[in-house]
């Protein structure tokens, strides 16, 4: 039987990592050494084929003089360049996936505003 992964959450995150950690100059080895994990299990994260605990992140933004919002920040992009390429996605839906689709994006931001939320930033 084929075991179906699912897609990790803030899947750029391992990236944002290896981001802050190449800034520092620390080595896999050496960041992980600081953090209490293996050089293995940090490659892991930064490649996106494992996630970090919230303690770990805890530990991985404070060695990396950053904040865990910043380590899960899900783009760089600007809001027209997200707009954009939500919409180059979409566009390329039809029929009932679309109708799928609309059905829970109203059911998000309905949700969304239940909860008053503004943006991801707040999350």
């Amino acid at each position: 039987m084929t075991e179906l992964r699912k897609p990790l959450p803030f899947p750029e995150s391992g990236a944002l990592i290896r981001h802050f950690r190449d800034e520092r100059g620390y080595s896999q080895e050496t960041l992980a050494e600081m953090v209490g994990v293996t050089r293995k299990h940090l490659g892991d994260i930064e490649t996106g084929r494992k996630m970090a605990s919230l303690k770990l992140l805890d530990n991985l933004a404070r060695e990396l003089g950053t904040s865990i919002e910043k380590l899960l920040r899900a783009s760089t992009q600007t809001d027209a360049e997200l707009m954009n390429s939500i919409m180059c996605q979409i566009s390329r839906i039809e029929g009932s996936e679309l109708r799928f689709l609309n059905e829970n994006i109203r059911s998000l931001l309905t949700t969304m505003k239940c909860f008053r939320i503004s943006s991801v930033e707040q999350l």
